[in-house]
């Protein structure tokens, strides 16, 4: 071969060269660009690279990941000889890059890093003719118009544009320097024929000049905004001084000043309040109406001017007609109406066991304010910040539960306690609320939707058996979407729809619950406790295995520090009466470890009342006997064998009922509060009251 002779550049280029996966946009052929590394095995492939011949493959991901497999690559990348590397402090790399030819990829050689590939080099394909001189033309001619108006655009890379001299090789840099989505420039950078890429490069460009349009459109109308709003403030002041002239009023603001001058003079205010009113009131005259502290002083003034300073006039309270209101909008609950009926006027309602304090302040602090006699005839808060009474506002607080609610605030409320629903009233609450509640939420006529009383009953007993019925509600809404689009999308416009048992699976799945998820003691060592919880009351399963091993007592089932003592009581009782009564000796339990657990252990438990529960699992373990089928307790316990009376019995025992239990071990001091339970709660269940853990013996494990 001549020295003088050309060597075609598929001859100089590797067909199988390493490969760098690109995040972003691609890299086009016939480009000098800076390239930035930090991942580290990109770093090993450069350096790599750059010990042979410095070439590289340039692959873009089809989606942005830390770590690509070769199957996220795009088959078409482009080739690029590395002509500078500078290592930076921070460990990554800067080289810079001068891009050669497409290449398509035949193959992966390696497909872990360094990843290799075996490439074909792709030729631009080129048509005769004058239509790729004419699309020349248009490309250079349009993108000088976006150049000229786009401050993005340098004049290196006006003057490069034209300097290129070949036309594939104008369509790439066009489309590696104007806003085009990555995977529209991976098309691009995949085409070929040279026609196609100025064709698809084209219209980019007529989008682009499109979106000058616009821009310079959009930029306009600001300029206009900005110099009516200047020319408006000229006339305004104009204004102003023909009207100071006249004697006429000068603003909209000195009406405003105006209307709260009669209103602050109407509450007669005296001392601290009377003189940081007007002290804002003369300092919104003088402001400036565009400026931002006038919006905040005018805010500030129509609060001041919109609360009842003055005293309340009385006014005549309807308590008949209060108790109709309350009846129609919710079902039993019985003390709570009472006690509303009781006061003329609820004004606030607050969640107070979901509060918290925190940079922005301490709402049970400033509630604690609120509610304390000695000083809610002069509240503050932070905002005002004027002393104002409302020492005659009732207020109604919320809570899931009292264990977070500052004792300080407890002791200034009456506290209410909401049982649960049983599936009775769940049925009467449905039929009356939620059912028609959730039709018109729907979009449906109450005609159109029937239920039968077996429909509603499963849906509290095997689809939402908690305390209340949030879940109820949601599962009748799950219900009415599915009709509205049988009759929407399906055409039954004309049919009524009946929901039975059958049915309900077609509407809501499979059944969440089944009646052997019941809550029983099955063998010996189980017990059925009731629980008080945050979302009224539940039944627990207490369970107790012996283990050969060194005596000890396991607890497991995220039992609280109140509810492992109550463990640790039972576990001493039973210890000392089995070899009283039953002549078991210490061996049984210096032999064995005794594991206690109630399950579902991700939830927290705690309180004394499961102390009975726990000593007759143990005893029931001990002994080889079950408990009686059926029956659920409660009671703290003592060391000496005492049963102590309990909190929450009503709502246990509404617990109780939707687990179909039928006998309850309760501490006799408690019999008093069988009273507040509702008849149709107590139906069909009977009440042992006790003394003595004794007494539960001879109930629970007859001889």
């Amino acid at each position: 071969m001549a020295q003088n002779d050309l060597i075609p550049i598929e001859q100089l280029l590797p067909v199988k060269i390493p490969v760098i996966s690109l995040m972003g946009k691609p890299i086009f052929p016939g480009i000098f660009t800076p390239m930035m590394l930090s991942n580290q095995e990109d770093i090993s492939v450069v350096n790599d690279a750059l010990e042979n011949d410095g070439i590289v493959g340039l692959v873009l991901m089809r989606n942005e990941l830390e770590k690509p497999s070769v199957e996220d690559l795009f088959s078409v990348g482009t080739v690029a000889k590395i002509v500078k590397r500078i290592n930076l402090p921070d460990g990554s790399v800067n080289i810079f890059i001068s891009t050669l030819k497409r290449f398509h990829v035949k193959k992966y050689l390696s497909r872990e890093n360094p990843v290799v590939a075996a490439v074909d080099y792709l030729d631009d394909e080129m048509e005769s003719g004058d239509e790729v001189k004419a699309l020349t033309r248009a490309i250079i001619s349009e993108m000088k118009q976006i150049s000229e108006n786009n401050p993005m655009f340098s004049e290196e890379m006006r003057l490069n544009m034209v300097n290129i001299d070949h036309p594939g090789k104008i369509a790439d840099f066009i489309a590696s320097i104007i806003n085009i989505d990555r995977y529209e420039q991976q098309k691009i950078l995949e085409m070929v024929n040279v026609r196609e890429r100025m064709e698809r490069v084209l219209v980019f460009i007529k989008k682009e000049q499109e979106l000058l349009k616009i821009q310079k459109r959009i930029q306009a109308e600001i300029n206009d905004k900005i110099e009516k709003s200047q020319r408006d403030y000229f006339l305004r002041e104009e204004l102003k001084a023909i009207k100071a002239e006249l004697g006429m009023p000068t603003d909209a603001k000195g009406t405003d000043h105006q209307k709260f001058r009669e209103k602050i003079d109407s509450f007669r205010f005296e001392g601290e309040t009377k003189e940081m009113v007007e002290q804002e009131l003369e300092k919104f005259g003088l402001m400036d109406p565009n400026s931002s502290e006038f919006i905040v002083t005018r805010n500030w003034l129509e609060l001041v001017c919109s609360l009842p300073w003055k005293a309340p006039a009385g006014h005549p309270f309807d308590i008949q007609k209060a108790r109709e209101i309350l009846e129609a909008d919710h079902y039993g609950l019985k003390d709570v109406k009472d006690r509303i009926i009781e006061y003329v006027a609820v004004r606030k309602l607050k969640e107070i066991d979901k509060m918290g304090s925190s940079y922005q302040g301490d709402p049970s602090s400033a509630l604690l304010e609120a509610l304390d006699p000695e000083q809610n005839f002069s509240f503050r808060d932070h905002y005002l910040d004027l002393p104002f009474d409302i020492s005659n506002i009732f207020f109604i607080c919320t809570a899931n539960t009292l264990d977070t609610v500052p004792p300080p605030l407890l002791d200034r409320m009456e506290v209410i306690q909401l049982p649960g629903y049983i599936d009775t009233e769940k049925l009467e609450i449905a039929k009356h609320f939620l059912v028609p509640k959730s039709l018109e939420k729907n979009g449906l006529r109450k005609a159109r939707v029937k239920y039968t009383r077996d429909a509603l009953v499963s849906i509290a007993e095997s689809y939402a058996r908690e305390s209340g019925v949030r879940n109820f509600e949601k599962l009748l809404d799950k219900v009415h979407r599915k009709i509205a689009k049988l009759i929407v999308v399906d055409g039954r416009t004309n049919e009524k729809f009946l929901v039975d048992k059958p049915s309900l699976a077609k509407y809501l799945g499979q059944p969440y619950f089944d009646a052997d998820e019941l809550k029983r003691a099955t063998r010996p060592g189980m017990a059925v406790g009731l629980a008080w919880t945050s979302m009224g009351g539940d039944t627990l399963i207490i369970e107790a295995v012996a283990n050969p091993g060194k005596e000890g007592l396991k607890l497991t089932g995220k039992m609280g520090e109140v509810m492992q003592e109550s463990a640790s009581i039972a576990y001493t009782y039973v210890r000392h009466m089995v070899a009283d009564r039953y002549g078991i000796g210490a061996e049984f339990f210096e032999e064995r470890q005794i594991h206690l657990h109630i399950p579902e252990g991700a939830t927290p438990k705690d309180g004394p009342s499961a102390g009975i529960t726990m000593a007759t699992a143990l005893l029931s373990l001990v002994l080889g006997r079950k408990i009686k089928d059926r029956m659920a307790m409660t009671g703290e316990l003592s060391l000496t064998g005492q049963v102590l009376p309990i909190g929450g019995l009503k709502e246990k025992t509404v617990a109780a009922k939707r687990n179909k239990i039928r006998d309850i071990i309760i501490p006799r001091r408690n019999m008093k509060d069988l009273e507040e339970i509702p008849e149709n709660v107590r139906k069909g269940i009977e009440f042992h009251p006790v003394d003595t853990m004794e007494d539960v013996i001879g109930i629970a494990l007859p001889e």
